[in-house]
């Protein structure tokens, strides 16, 4: 005849399974919920995209102002060797506007070059980070599949060890359940404890001869005389 202590020590394993199962599923709901790691990759992203933007508006705005001033050195260049420009002065204003117009023109150009460097170094670090994203993306979607399957066979088991425990709490004296419950939570869901030759298993203290006697017998729930568990 199975003794209530024996009953309780199954129903202990059944609990313990339950509430592990239940807590990788917390932690699943968590890991499922948790995008902290793609938002962060996001938002670096934007930003950098967000400050790529005045940076290529310098370009063009530097384009336009060197193709400006390319087109005024032509109009007075060409004005200046037409022949229509007699008068000494007015020649040598000439040639001072069109060397002051390519002295703008280089600087702006040295100016251009640098935009151009610092809009590469910009796009080469925008595509790393989106192809940072991109892994970030695939991966979680394979590892969310992979949770998502796990739950679902954890929801199962639960199910299974819940009609297992409906059944093993019908064979329980109710005395002796209410004990158990009573002693899960101070005992930190191990109430129960074998006993391995003379000596209990958690505590690992040695039990008095009556006390082994008695646990072998089964006709009452016996405790460690050390830790209070019931032993079986």
């Amino acid at each position: 005849m199975t003794t209530q202590a024996a009953l309780l020590w199954e129903l202990q394993t059944l609990d313990l399974n339950l509430v592990k199962r239940r807590r990788r599923l917390k932690e699943i709901a968590a890991l499922l919920g948790d995008h902290q790691q793609i938002t962060q990759k996001r938002e670096s992203l934007n930003a950098a995209e967000t400050a790529l933007r005045p940076v290529q508006t310098r370009s063009r705005d530097l384009d336009l102002e060197i193709k400006g001033l390319v087109q005024k050195a032509k109009t007075a260049s060409d004005l200046l060797y037409s022949g229509k420009v007699r008068n000494p002065k007015e020649l040598e204003d000439l040639q001072e506007e069109i060397a002051g117009l390519q002295k703008r023109q280089k600087q702006l150009e040295d100016s251009l070059i640098e935009v151009y460097l610092d809009i590469e170094e910009r796009q080469t670090g925008i595509k790393s980070l989106q192809a940072d994203l991109e892994a970030l993306l695939q991966t979680e979607g394979t590892e969310h599949q992979k949770l998502h399957r796990e739950a679902q066979k954890l929801q199962e088991e639960l199910q299974d060890l819940e009609q297992t425990r409906q059944t093993a709490v019908q064979k329980i004296d109710p005395t002796a359940l209410k004990k158990y419950d009573s002693m899960w939570v101070a005992k930190k869901g191990t109430p129960v404890s074998r006993l391995e030759g003379e000596s209990c298993k958690l505590c690992g203290v040695e039990q008095t001869t009556i006390i082994v006697q008695k646990v072998h017998r089964g006709q009452e729930l016996i405790f460690c005389h050390v830790c209070g568990r019931i032993l079986s």
